[in-house]
Formats: structure tokens, sequence, C-alpha cells
């Protein structure tokens, strides 16, 4: 039998290995677990390659690792200490202990090992991981302010219109983004955090531009409408100009001029109504739509102010034309002639279809001198379209002989 000394020492000695045990089981449990994170996050970011690879060869240890720590369990609860902190049956507790203690080595090399093993992949995985808190953090940082700046809006009497729907978007990305890594995976969570913070810096930059947005369309519609009330005057007043032309021209020389006339009124309707809403987009906060429907009212203004204005430049052009009718025929053959100048110049024979082009278009300048000579009512707008279209012909052939030539 053991006497008290000896039994104090056994005692020691399986406390000293209870101490042991207890510190190899947490330093295990750390291991694996870290290896554990890391390895399932390297399986997230390539589960095809080195990180499926990784999870394969770590599922045995862990599970290892696992059986180990039900063991340590066992080896606790089988030998509690009693009331002086000494287990009942100190040498077999001393064995037992001593048995998953040396378990536990033997897992914590493997898990070492392993760790050593997978450095290369693993350090990867470190990179990723080491890139979501920041990119999660600025993330929440730009959702705050982007829910700064809409609430402001609301205290300004502004609709959020777009900056709310995108910081809905946002807001409800972030909820997902709560998830974490583990279970959105690292690469899936770095992208999120990215997109939130997108979603977030445009939600906030909407609503920081909106206030000045709608001062602009305010401004807009004041100075359209102020614009449609003068094309609407203007129009009303056109018929002068219009007599003059019916009196002093055969109708193939105005008509296209009249016939645009309706076109403009309805486009004056149109403008009015599309100023009505773009007012009512504003007052809704919907900046990017009021934008719309205010330059869609410019555009149809500008189409009625052309309308409007083309009666009196087309009378201008025709009463110019009878005043002088040699001034844009001689503009006309001056560029057919320095057309046939610079095909001159080149001492070389000229390609056929270059003399025919210049041929033909001296032609079209005679026939057209003829067209309004002598008669009692001549087409003068369809005399300037001719005298025009030939001028723009010499320009062509002469755009081909110096490209031919630069060759």
């Amino acid at each position: 039998m053991l006497g008290r000394r000896g039994r104090n020492a056994q005692a020691e000695r399986a406390l000293a290995a209870r101490d042991a045990l207890i510190e190899s089981f947490y330093a295990v449990d750390r291991a694996q677990r870290d290896l554990r994170a890391r390895v399932d996050a390297a399986a997230t970011l390539d589960p095809q390659g080195p990180g499926g690879r990784l999870r394969a060869e770590f599922a045995p240890l862990d599970r290892a690792a696992d059986v180990l720590g039900a063991a340590y369990l066992a080896a606790i609860d089988a030998h509690p200490l009693d009331e002086d902190d000494v287990p009942g049956a100190p040498g077999a507790a001393e064995r037992d202990f001593e048995a998953v203690l040396e378990r536990m080595r033997r897992c914590s090399a493997e898990l070492d090992a392993f760790a050593a093993r997978s450095a290369a992949p693993l350090a990867v995985v470190d990179a990723a991981l080491a890139q979501l808190p920041p990119r999660v953090a600025a993330a929440r940082s730009a959702l705050a302010a982007a829910r700064e700046a809409v609430a402001r809006l609301a205290a300004d009497g502004l609709a959020p219109g777009s900056a709310g729907e995108l910081l809905a978007a946002a807001e409800q990305d972030a909820a997902r983004l709560d998830g974490g890594a583990a279970r959105l995976g690292v690469a899936a969570a770095v992208e999120l955090a990215d997109r939130v913070a997108a979603q977030a810096d445009r939600a906030r930059a909407a609503a920081e531009e909106l206030p000045s947005r709608r001062e602009a369309v305010r401004r807009r519609l004041s100075s359209l409408r102020t614009r449609a009330d003068a094309v609407e005057h203007r129009l009303a007043g056109v018929g002068p100009a219009l007599s003059a032309l019916r009196r002093g021209f055969v109708a193939s020389s105005w008509h296209d001029v009249e016939a645009a006339l309706p076109g403009a009124a309805e486009r004056v309707r149109q403008a009015r109504d599309l100023l009505d809403d773009a007012a009512r987009a504003g007052r809704a906060g919907e900046s990017a739509e009021a934008e719309a429907a205010v330059a869609a009212a410019a555009d149809a203004l500008d189409q009625a102010e052309e309308a409007v204005t083309g009666v009196g430049r087309r009378r201008e052009r025709l009463e110019a034309a009878v005043a002088d009718p040699t001034a844009p025929l001689k503009a006309a053959r001056f560029a057919v002639r320095d057309a046939q100048r610079l095909a001159l110049a080149g001492g070389e024979p000229l390609p056929q279809r270059w003399v025919q082009a210049l041929d033909a278009l001296a032609l079209r300048l005679d026939r057209a001198a003829e067209s309004v000579q002598d008669r009692p009512h001549p087409d003068w707008e369809a005399y300037l379209r001719e005298l025009e279209a030939v001028a723009a012909g010499a320009a062509s052939v002469v755009g081909e002989i110096r490209a031919a030539r630069a060759r």
C-alpha cells in the first residue's frame, strides 16, 4: 500500500497531467477551429481547386480532433476532483490523463504539419480574410452617411425618390452582409460589402444633389414656360409673312413651311404638358424623371420655334433670290469651277468618273439658270435647292480628288 507521501506524489502527478491535458486540449481546439475556418474559406474561394483539396485533406484530421475532444471530456468526467482537489484514484487518473494527453500531442503535431503543408494556399485565404473587415467597415460608414443624407431630405420637405430606392437596396444587401463570411463565403462577402458601399455612395450623392437639381428644374420650368408663351405668340403672328409668301411665290416654294405650322402648335401643347409632368416629378423627388421631361419640353419647343422661324427665313431667302438671282448662281458656279481647276492641276489623266461628274454639274447649273429666266412664276425654292445641291456635288468631287492624291 502507498503511504501518505507516495499518495501525495501520485496525486500531484495526476494533477500535473490533468493540467497539461487541459492546456493541450485548448491549444488543439484553437488550432482546429482556426484551421477549419481558413480551410472553409479556401474551399469557398476555390471549391474546384486548391481550396477543395484542402477541405478534403483536412476533413479526417478535423473529425479526429472532434473524437479526441470527446475523449478529453470523458477522461475529465471520469476523474472528478474531491474536496481537496485531488482525483479519487490518482494512479488511474494519471494513466488516463497521460494517455489522452499523448493523443493530444500527436493531434497537435498533425495539425501543425497540415498548417505547414498548406501555408501557401492558406496565405491566399488569409489575404482575402484581411480584406473583409475594412471593406465591411467602409460599407457601414457609407451606409450611415447615406441614411443621414436621405433623412435631411425629409427635414427639408423633399421626397427621397431615387435616393430612397438606392438606400433601400443598400440596406437589403447590408442585412445579408450581417451573415458574415462563414455564411456567405469570403469572396461573396467582400463583393457584397463593396456593393453596399457603392449603392450607399450613390444614394448619398443622389440625396445631396436633390435640392440643387430640384432648384435647377424649377428655374428651367419658369424659363421654358416663358419661352412657350413667346413661341405661341410668334405662332399667332406668323400670318403676314405667310400671306406674303402666298402672294409672291408659287405654292411649291412655301407649302412645306406652311405645313409645319400645325405641328408647331401641337409641339407647344406637348411642351406645356411635359412641363406639368416635370413639376409633378420634381415635387415627388424624381429628379431624373423631372429632368427628362424638361429636356423633352425644350426639344419640343425647339421644333416649334424652328417651324415658326422657318416662315420668315423662307420669305427672306426667296425675296433675296428674286432681288439678285445671279448671286447664288455665281456661288455654285464658282464651286464647280474650283473643282475643275483642282482636277486639272494634277497633270495626270483624269478618271472618267470625275470628268463626267463635273460636266453633269455644269449642265445642271445651266438648267437651273434657265428655270427662272423669262418665266412669270418660277419656283425660286427649287432653284436655290438645285444650286445648293450642285455646290455640294462639287465639294464631294473635290473631296474624292484630294483623298486620291493623298494616297
